[in-house]
C-alpha cells in the first residue's frame, strides 16, 4: 500500500482498494472515488480487465463495495463515474449496465 499524496488531513493512496478499506476503521472516511473496471475483457499494458462472467464481476466487486459501506461516514459519499454514467444510460434507453 503507498500513499499517493497527503497533505493536512487529505491522504490519497495507490493501491487495491479491498486492501486498504480493510485496513481503514469504522465510519473513517468522507469521500470514495472509484474508478472501477468495466469488465470488458481486454487487456491494457497495466491490467487485464476481464473479471469474468457478469456474475463473477458482482462478486469480486461484493467486498469492496461492503467494505466501502463500513468505511463511509455519516455522510456517505460514494463516486464512480463509470456507474454515473450506467444509471444515465439506461434511464434514457431504457437497459441495463448490468446485464
Amino acid at each position: 500500500m503507498q500513499e499517493y499524496y497527503k497533505k493536512e488531513d487529505i491522504s490519497i493512496y495507490l493501491c487495491d482498494n479491498l486492501e486498504l478499506l480493510s485496513r481503514l476503521e469504522d465510519e473513517s472516511v468522507n469521500l470514495i472515488y472509484c474508478d472501477i473496471l468495466y469488465n470488458t475483457g481486454k487487456k491494457f499494458d497495466d491490467y487485464n480487465d476481464n473479471l469474468g462472467s457478469p456474475e463473477e464481476a458482482i462478486e469480486w466487486y461484493r467486498p469492496r463495495f461492503i467494505q466501502m459501506k463500513r468505511v463511509l461516514s455519516k455522510w456517505k459519499y460514494f463516486y464512480s463515474l463509470q456507474l454515473a454514467i450506467g444509471f444515465i444510460y439506461s434511464y434514457f434507453d431504457g437497459s441495463s449496465l448490468w446485464r
